[in-house]
């Protein structure tokens, strides 16, 4: 048959549909006894529509569509028999390396034998496809190598021994797995595809072929049996690709191909597009109809401005939506915007396996068999719907953990579940399973410890029935299964962090893809180059992504791939050009989005869309300011934009004067200047987290340490040295706080190394503490002070940890373990916590921070500067607490450092509003 060549802008499942409706005219046509080889599955989806389109312009009632199938899988089938699994392929080249390893460790920098195997397995897998075979020796494969990384003269010893030791696993590689090979069951498969009578067989969506491929469609297209379809142009630079498949499949025929080019007349579009890719300059135009370049200011503004477009654009009547994107950061940020918008999502780029709650699930439990029985990796499993456990018992739980100050082990956790029968049942359960399993630290056969994993699914028959009712728990089950039929028999010993690593492995290469219908269609720029929609989005479009980097391998550089026959970057380069030229005449509506910043660095805008601009008269990117007008009336006004289905406003609750609290601590106090959102979701509504039982010891501890040491100085404290009498000499003074010290941090001493960095840094600032107290004078001493005033119907409070008293008046010391407040925020009263003590006591005359790192001076506030300070924060501390008292709303308004360790991230949505 024939090579049926559409142009771009007519896809080519566009075309092969209104073929086939051309050779079955009935009502409704039937295609059934049709069969269409997909080199692409995404393509289906096209093809269906396409067909459902064009028999509904024909006047014809419908159509019986044909079958479709990939074409790996339709090789698999008719060859009879499934390739080897990717694990055992690996454990084949693990068991291959053990006696070269020392060599490859040298030569390739990889100690985990396993990475290794992955990478050789890839290798190896590329050559077969490519119908590459082992040559005869060693010494004429280093010959190929020698001629790829152009050495001259005598190789090099490293160059030498690389190629013995691939030579040897190539070659050890094809034995062992004999027919199993992918190669040699896909070769075999597609020699029968073409043996067996029957209808001509469609091809539709092959546009990267390998060697056996291509000489598959040399034999197909000149025997008559295949017919292949493909959109795109042989001028220009995005015909490159084009011309590479050409090349690629004629290379493989003695005769010439059967091409046939379907005609059609370039819209404007297609023709800017030509003019833009030519292989030479061309002269400025104005940018085809429909084609907008948007400009976010980071990846999260570029996200936002995607999920508000599309629903723009279905407000403005498209109902075929779509985001095309390489970037798989930025689709899984799409992915949570577009699944809340309201709209709906068909993800067919899918998940990583490891990203779904069933693995996080099945993580938290191999956590539990390896650290043991800790009480937040308890909650982690507990807390999955996996688990079985409703969640107010495992609320109440929690809460009783916290409370009680349980940090783990069976036997605690068991006592304080007592009271719930079904809880406790649970966790005798769990313990069960678990201490069935090998001991973590005992190297076992691979095969043993998968086959323990799969029994701990088993042990516990609620986690196995949900697992199988769940699209990404069965995913689980069958990459687990998977995993344990490749592992069998391999003597390659394994802990339990060894298995863990593998199991990792595995499902962060695995994906799945719910079951879902939505308006909107998330695809890779590959499963893209049959789409068709009235909007698209191509998300991502920067120069990291398009065309991308060439894929990391500790083998060969371009060159030595290009010398043995394998595809190289600027084929693949070329393949992408390829597609997006494809994917720039898919939509009467396309918008190209970049983001112009990413962690602080700029970024550099893919060079294919750059091009599009050079030839572009007048300028067509737009900023992010201006994003929001793209699709809309000039005059959208706001109430249109607040319409957008699934739309989220920031939180900006109001509090009834009843819910008031009526306290107000120097920490509230700063919460309520520095995000009203925060302080309504602490200080009202009570919403901070407990301390863990488990929780690491942090700077707040040693903060906490060093306040109990200067109350020590200024009254006698249980268990610590009594207060020296007056008056203080500088070494006895050094001696006393150094005992104290140690008495202070003694239990901490007794339980975590970490406390002896404490004492470290404590004893370092011992010189300067001592030099400060002797400077201040004769004076009365409090620590630890609670002080409380009415304030216009509220109670102010706050412990102060050191009030001096003088006849001139008070001073009020906070002592700080970390770094000070700026002081320009204390005197333009943004840190709030020293005027919050001088409210509270007008006769405070000096207010003081005093830091124990050496490189900061104390701060001090006192005089004129003290007094303006208490009538600035005081009125407007009055006037925020009269706002509270008439309900004005809280928003949240802190600034991005605050957001970024607030306890309420992710409550309030600051930053998921359509503000950009």
């Amino acid at each position: 048959m024939t090579l049926v060549l559409s142009p771009p802008a007519r896809g080519a499942p566009r075309a092969l549909a209104q073929a086939l409706l051309d050779e079955h005219p009935g009502s409704p046509a039937d295609l059934s006894r049709q069969r269409v080889l997909l080199g692409q599955p995404a393509v289906a989806a096209d093809l269906q529509q396409a067909l459902r389109e064009e028999a509904q312009a024909r006047g014809q009632s419908g159509v019986l569509l044909p079958v479709l199938e990939p074409l790996a899988l339709a090789a698999a089938r008719a060859a009879g028999r499934a390739p080897a699994s990717v694990w055992r392929s690996r454990r084949l080249l693990v068991e291959a390396l053990q006696p070269h390893r020392g060599l490859l460790r040298q030569l390739f920098q990889e100690q985990d034998p396993w990475r290794l195997a992955e990478a050789l397995q890839q290798l190896f897998s590329e050559l077969d496809r490519e119908a590459l075979e082992p040559p005869a020796d060693a010494a004429g494969f280093e010959a190929r190598l020698r001629r790829g990384y152009r050495v001259r003269g005598a190789a090099p010893a490293a160059l030498s021994q690389e190629a013995e030791v691939l030579y040897r696993l190539w070659g050890a590689w094809c034995v062992d797995l004999g027919a199993e090979r992918p190669a040699a069951v896909l070769a075999e498969g597609l020699q029968r595809l073409l043996d067996h009578p029957g209808p001509r067989l469609e091809v539709l969506g092959l546009d990267a072929p390998d060697a056996l491929t291509a000489r598959w469609l040399a034999r197909g297209l000149t025997s008559g049996r295949l017919r292949v379809w493909l959109a795109g142009r042989r001028d220009g630079e995005d015909g490159a690709g084009l011309r590479d498949w050409l090349a690629r499949v004629q290379g493989h025929s003695d005769q010439p191909l059967p091409i046939e080019d379907a005609a059609a007349a370039p819209g404007p579009r297609s023709a800017w597009l030509d003019r833009a890719y030519a292989s030479a300059p061309m002269p400025r135009a104005a940018a085809g109809p429909g084609l907008r370049w948007l400009e976010a200011a980071d990846a999260e503004a570029e996200a936002r401005l995607v999920d508000y477009l599309l629903r723009e654009a279905w407000l403005a009547g498209s109902r075929s939506l779509a985001v095309v994107t390489e970037d798989r950061r930025l689709a899984r940020r799409l992915r949570a915007l577009l699944e809340r918008s309201g709209l709906g999502l068909r993800d067919e780029i899918g998940w990583a396996l490891s990203t779904s709650a069933a693995a996080a699930a099945f993580a938290a439990l191999l956590d539990l068999h390896r650290h043991g029985p800790g009480y937040r990796r308890l909650l982690d499993w507990l807390q999955s719907p996996c688990s079985g456990v409703l969640a107010d018992p495992v609320d109440a739980f929690h809460e009783q953990l916290v409370r009680e100050g349980v940090a783990g082990g069976w036997t605690a956790l068991q006592r304080a579940a007592a009271a719930q029968p079904a809880l406790a049942s649970t966790l005798e359960a769990l313990q069960a399973a678990l201490e069935a399993l090998p001991a973590p630290l005992r190297p076992l056969p691979a095969g043993e410890w998968t086959g323990a994993l799969l029994g701990l699914i088993e042990a516990l028959p609620g986690l196995k029935a949900w697992l199988a009712a769940d699209a990404a728990g069965q995913a689980l089950l069958e990459t687990l299964a998977d995993l344990h039929e490749g592992l069998q028999g391999c003597a390659l010993p394994l802990d339990a962090d060894g298995i863990r690593a593998l199991l990792d492995r595995a499902l962060e290469a695995a994906t799945f893809r719910p079951d879902r219908e939505g308006r909107v269609r998330l695809l890779t720029l590959e499963q893209a180059q049959g789409l068709e929609a009235s909007t698209v989005v191509l998300a991502g479009a920067s120069r990291a992504q398009l065309p991308g980097a060439a894929t990391a391998s500790p083998f060969f550089n371009q060159a030595v791939r290009a010398e043995l026959g394998l595809p190289d970057w600027r084929q693949r380069q070329a393949l992408s050009l390829w597609r997006l030229r494809r994917l720039l005449d898919a939509s009467p509506e396309l918008l190209i989005t970049q983001s112009a910043d990413s962690a602080g660095e700029a970024v550099a805008v893919s060079p294919w869309i750059a091009a599009l601009a050079s030839v572009c008269e007048p300028p067509w990117r737009l900023d992010g300011e201006t994003a929001a007008r793209v699709l809309g009336p000039a005059g959208d006004s706001p109430a249109r934009r607040a319409s957008l289905p699934g739309r989220r406003r920031p939180a900006a609750p109001r509090v009834p004067a009843a819910q008031l609290r009526r306290r107000l601590s120097a920490s509230a106090h700063q919460r309520l200047i520095e995000c009203p959102y925060r302080y309504f979701g602490i200080d009202v509504l009570g919403l901070a987290p407990p301390r863990e039982p488990d929780e690491d010891p942090d700077r707040r501890d040693f903060g906490e340490r060093v306040h109990r040491l200067l109350q020590a100085l200024a009254s006698p404290q249980p268990g610590l040295p009594p207060p020296p009498p007056p008056p203080w000499q500088r070494p006895a003074l050094l001696g006393h706080l150094e005992g104290l010290a140690e008495a202070v941090l003694a239990a901490d001493l007794a339980q975590r190394a970490l406390a002896q960095v404490w004492l470290e840094n404590l004893r370092a600032a011992l010189p300067a503490l001592a030099d400060w107290l002797l400077a201040r004078g004769p004076a009365a001493v409090q620590a630890e002070v609670t002080w409380e005033r009415d304030w216009a119907g509220w109670q102010l409070q706050g412990r102060v940890d050191r009030v001096e008293t003088r006849a001139s008046g008070r001073a009020v010391i906070d002592l700080k373990a970390g770094g000070l407040p700026a002081k320009r925020a204390v005197l333009a009263g943004e840190a709030v916590q020293l005027a919050h003590y001088a409210l509270l006591e007008p006769a405070v005359e000096r207010v003081e921070y005093l830091s124990l790192r050496g490189d900061q001076g104390p701060l001090v506030v006192e005089g004129s500067a003290l007094q303006g300070l208490r009538e600035t924060v005081g009125g407007r501390l009055t006037r925020r607490l009269a706002a509270l008292e008439r309900a004005a709303p809280r928003p949240a308004h802190g600034e991005p450092a605050l957001c970024r360790r607030c306890e309420l991230i992710g409550v309030c949505r600051r930053g998921e509003g359509l503000g950009l």
